[in-house]
């Protein structure tokens, strides 16, 4: 009676497992790699404190800061569908250069620029991250994974005017909580939503990182697709070293699209 009921349980957990497996699921690929454009636009505040002078905190927009720029991106995706765990591993780069006339004089990094002054301007926001997650439900239809993530975070900013010029070029690694979801209504279209986000009290930085991305993607063929969606990212953070404190409250902000291919 015992043995009976034992096969029957071990026939029944293997007919239910393929439903929770991600063996016909979205994320049913060993390789998944993606590239894609952005157009993302800056938005926020800053200041940067330096040399016993304080910081004045100002909006982007008042240094010509405050545009959008084609933005690049890349995003290298690895599982084990038989486990349901994944990894991915993903960089993007937002540059610009901008110039304003100041309304109100700025002290940046150590230096005064007065109002009125017209400044050069330049910032780039980079973002290296890892993430590692697991799947507990990955159905033909949809399905969810949890992890954790790591982000590499790098700002860079830079304020020129009639010879004076400060720099400020810090980096610091945030670690966040990871939330991916997908739903499937068809076999060649996907819907993928990936979130990152957590307080930061690391080394030297403090503050709160979080990011949203959802994107669509079509695949007419097996291996590759195109998507298209749109990405927001908040970034507000205080780093202090030595004398020097700065503070940054921005965000980015877009649609973008590109091209995948998954084996």
């Amino acid at each position: 009676m015992h043995t009976r009921a034992l096969i029957s349980a071990t026939l029944l957990a293997a007919c239910a497992a393929p439903a929770f497996a991600a063996d016909d699921g979205t994320w049913d690929y060993w390789v998944r790699v993606q590239a894609s454009v952005g157009s993302l636009g800056l938005d926020g505040d800053a200041s940067f404190s330096d040399n016993g002078l304080g910081g004045t905190t100002f909006d982007v927009a008042d240094v010509g800061l405050d545009s959008t720029e084609v933005t690049p991106a890349f995003e290298l995706g690895l599982t084990t569908p038989l486990l349901s765990f994944h990894g991915f591993l993903g960089y993007q780069e937002w540059s610009t250069d901008g110039s304003a006339t100041l309304s109100q004089t700025i002290n940046f990094g150590g230096q005064s620029f007065t109002g009125g002054t017209a400044v050069d301007s330049k910032a780039t926001l980079s973002d290296l991250y890892a993430e590692f997650c697991w799947g507990p439900i990955e159905l033909n239809l949809a399905g969810f994974s949890i992890g954790l993530a790591a982000h590499q975070l790098g700002i860079e900013t830079e304020l020129s005017a009639a010879g004076t010029s400060a720099k400020l070029d810090e980096s610091g690694v945030v670690p966040t909580l990871a939330l991916r979801g997908y739903v499937a209504p068809l076999d060649m279209l996907e819907c993928e939503v990936m979130l990152h986000g957590l307080a930061v009290p690391l080394g030297d930085m403090s503050g709160s990182y979080f990011s949203a991305q959802a994107q669509v993607s079509y695949y007419p063929f097996d291996y590759v697709g195109v998507f298209l969606g749109y990405k927001h990212t908040a970034i507000d953070i205080e780093i202090e070293s030595g004398d020097s404190k700065a503070k940054a409250n921005v965000s980015l902000s877009g649609p973008f699209l590109g091209v995948a291919a998954q084996f």
